[in-house]
């Protein structure tokens, strides 16, 4: 019982990009049009569309332009603090000692925004960091006199950066899938 009609059975394998099924006679994937049988400059650059397709290139700048507004927006922020502080504490005999944390956090915050481009993550960290030793200095200068609006104010400063670093760090993860620099 020969059949001259009878073909070979195709051996069935997975794409290497969607992992769905495709044959091994087909030159491109059925479901994502993967090169299956292009050169590995085909393959690479097929990949490479494929993932630029994927990334929401507004949000993914909108993601890094507020991380880097958080930035300047706590140095403004510390400078309206120091403002402030200036009106309220002018008689003050130590008002330099309650006015200069403020002006020194102005200025690394100002820098940090200015640096922030190319190192997002870096920047946040630092500032956390340098937010966090002026703070434990001025409470020690203070022997440990704060208040509750102190606190709050601290917690909410905390959380900007802490929202920063999150947003950096998922800035530095796009940017290492996509290979954008």
């Amino acid at each position: 019982m020969e059949n001259g009609s009878e073909t070979s059975p195709q051996s069935v394998e997975s794409c290497h990009f969607c992992y769905g099924p495709v044959n091994s006679d087909d030159n491109h994937c059925a479901k994502c049009s993967y090169p299956l049988k292009g050169s590995d400059d085909e393959k690479a650059a097929f990949v490479l569309r494929k993932n630029a397709d994927q990334i929401n290139l507004p949000k993914f700048k909108n993601k890094s332009e507020n991380a880097l507004g958080t930035l300047y927006f706590l140095a403004g922020f510390f400078m309206l603090c120091a403002i402030i502080v200036f009106f309220q504490k002018e008689e003050s005999a130590d008002l330099l000692a309650i006015l200069l944390p403020y002006l020194i956090l102005t200025i690394l915050f100002l820098i940090l925004g200015s640096y922030a481009k190319q190192k997002p993550l870096a920047c946040f960290i630092s500032g956390l960091c340098l937010y966090i030793i002026i703070e434990v200095l001025v409470v020690a200068e203070a022997h440990f006199s704060t208040n509750f609006i102190d606190i709050i104010f601290n917690l909410i400063v905390i959380g900007f950066l802490v929202n920063g670093i999150r947003a950096s760090l998922e800035i530095e993860r796009i940017k290492k899938e996509n290979d954008l620099d």
